[in-house]
C-alpha cells in the first residue's frame, strides 16, 4: 500500500508542475501573441518603413548651404527644385545645376549633364540665396512612386569671379526627399 501512495504523490508532483508550464505558457503566449499582432498593424500602415524613419536632408557642401528643397511630379512633369545660399565670403558666379538620381539625369545636354537655368551666369552676393528650379525631370515620371524617398545628386558648376584664377568649380551634394504629388 505505500508503494500506490508514493506514486500518487508522485503523479501530483508531475500534474501540478505540467499545470504551471502550461499557465505560463499561456499568459506569455498571449503577450507575445498581442505584441506580434501589434507590429503587424504597425508594418501595414507604414510606420515601420526604414525610409519614414530617415528624415529628410539637402546637402551642398560647406560653402552652398541648401535651406529649402521639394521634389514632386505635376501633371506629368517631373521637378526638383532647392533654395541654396552663399556662404562664401565672396560674390560667386553661378552658371550650371545638375540633378541625377539612380534611373537617370533630370537633364541630358550633350554638354557634360549641366543645365544653365534662365541664360544664367548670376551673380550671388555673400549671405543672398538663390532658388533653382529643374523643370524636367523624366526619371520622377517614369520611375519614381509618389510619397517614397528618392535621393537626388546635385552638381553646382560655378566661378569665384574675385579669384584670380576664375577657375570653374563644381560643388556636389545630395538631396534626399519624398515625391510630392
Amino acid at each position: 500500500m505505500p508503494d500506490v501512495i508514493k506514486h500518487s504523490q508522485n503523479t501530483k508532483k508531475i500534474n501540478s508542475k505540467a499545470q504551471a508550464a502550461m499557465e505560463f505558457l499561456m499568459t506569455y503566449g498571449w503577450a507575445i501573441l498581442v505584441v506580434l499582432l501589434v507590429i503587424s498593424v504597425l508594418a501595414y500602415m507604414g510606420f515601420l518603413n526604414p525610409s519614414n524613419l530617415i528624415p529628410d536632408r539637402c546637402y551642398l557642401g560647406e560653402k552652398l548651404d541648401c535651406t529649402d528643397f521639394k521634389a514632386e511630379q505635376i501633371g506629368g512633369v517631373g521637378k526638383v527644385s532647392f533654395l541654396f545660399t552663399n556662404k562664401y565670403n565672396k560674390i560667386i558666379s553661378f552658371s550650371a545645376v545638375n540633378v541625377s538620381t539612380q534611373y537617370g539625369d533630370c537633364y541630358n545636354w550633350p554638354t557634360g549633364g549641366y543645365y544653365a537655368p534662365f541664360g544664367g551666369p548670376f551673380q550671388i552676393n555673400p549671405g543672398a540665396s538663390f532658388n533653382v528650379v529643374v523643370g524636367a525631370c523624366p526619371p520622377i515620371v517614369n520611375n519614381m512612386k509618389a510619397n517614397t524617398k528618392y535621393k537626388f545628386k546635385v552638381g553646382i558648376q560655378y566661378t569665384l569671379p574675385d579669384s584670380s584664377l576664375q577657375a570653374t568649380r563644381v560643388d556636389t551634394g545630395e538631396i534626399l526627399t519624398k515625391i510630392e504629388r
